[in-house]
């Protein structure tokens, strides 16, 4: 749609408009779930006791609901902005991402257990025990942690399928083409900064999956993402390292015992595991670096 009004608007406001559009789709994405679950037998009452406290039974339904609504809330959102400006420089989905980018992408990833663990250790430190912040936040995040449980915790082929498809794929495409492929070039064209941008888009999309014991890490797993994006210039290669990190999320869960966290007496939190995870972390992180695309004028045109 070439209108000059929308042609003419600065990345600030286009990213402004961007941001409203998802607030807006989550709004929709919600009420077609809430659809879906009366479509399955659940009055409109009876909804919210569904999403709250759920039954193994409907652990199904509710990854479709999930489902629903990350299309709704990130890739609708993605499709309007393309219809009405076009696919900005920056978005490059489209460009073939390289073996070796994408190795390097889902190796790093995988040795970011270190650095996001000690963040998550910061994070916990900052939601002081006993404060009113704790008051209002841990219950949120004890149901959401509840639901992760419940769905991790799949049960034959059938069910592993659908909880990859729900924790792994979905997210990874939708997630990655709102806020890495739209958001962050917009807000580095903004900002003329790109770093800048990168951060500002990983805020962003950590405060929108509204779990504040895991703000930190989340943020930084967002600038990964998006350092991924700047260095290969694919979106692709975050988009795979996504997928890989959510589906290794998965194996982990099943390794530590059916748990979000490993066992205290584990490898995993020895002095050992963090000393050896950071150093690798670091050391594909600069071998990334210094396989980067040159610098260009796309990411500022954006």
């Amino acid at each position: 749609m070439k209108n000059p009004f929308f042609q003419e608007m600065s990345p600030g406001l286009r990213a402004v408009l961007f941001g409203s559009f998802i607030l807006v789709c989550a709004g929709i994405g919600a009420m077609a779930a809430i659809a879906l679950a009366i479509a399955n037998g659940f009055s409109v009452a009876s909804v919210q006791d569904l999403v709250t406290n759920p039954g193994i039974e409907h652990i199904e339904l509710l990854k479709w609901m999930n489902n629903l609504s990350q299309v709704s809330t990130f890739l609708l959102p993605v499709g309007l902005y393309l219809f009405i400006f076009g696919a900005p420089n920056a978005f490059r989905a489209n460009m073939p991402p390289t073996f070796f980018m994408v190795l390097l992408g889902i190796l790093w990833m995988a040795l970011s257990g270190g650095v996001i663990d000690l963040s998550a250790q910061l994070n916990r430190m900052l939601i002081p025990e006993g404060s009113a912040l704790e008051a209002w936040l841990k219950p949120t995040e004890e149901k959401a942690e509840q639901l992760t449980y419940m769905i991790l915790n799949y049960s034959g082929v059938g069910s592993l399928i659908s909880t990859i498809f729900c924790i792994a794929i979905i997210p990874a495409i939708c997630e990655e083409l709102a806020f890495r492929g739209v958001l962050q070039p917009l807000l580095i064209g903004a900002t003329k900064n790109i770093h800048l941008g990168v951060w500002i888009s990983a805020i962003i999309f950590s405060f929108f999956h509204f779990q504040f014991y895991g703000f930190l890490p989340r943020m930084i797993l967002g600038a990964m993402l998006g350092y991924l994006f700047i260095w290969s210039g694919s979106l692709w290669v975050s988009v795979l390292a996504h997928l890989a990190n959510n589906a290794l999320a998965i194996v982990l869960f099943h390794y530590n015992g059916m748990s979000l966290t490993a066992p205290e007496d584990d490898f995993q939190n020895s002095i050992l595991f963090y000393t050896v995870s950071v150093a690798l972390f670091v050391t594909v992180l600069l071998i990334l670096r210094s396989k980067r695309i040159p610098e260009s004028g796309w990411l500022i045109e954006s």
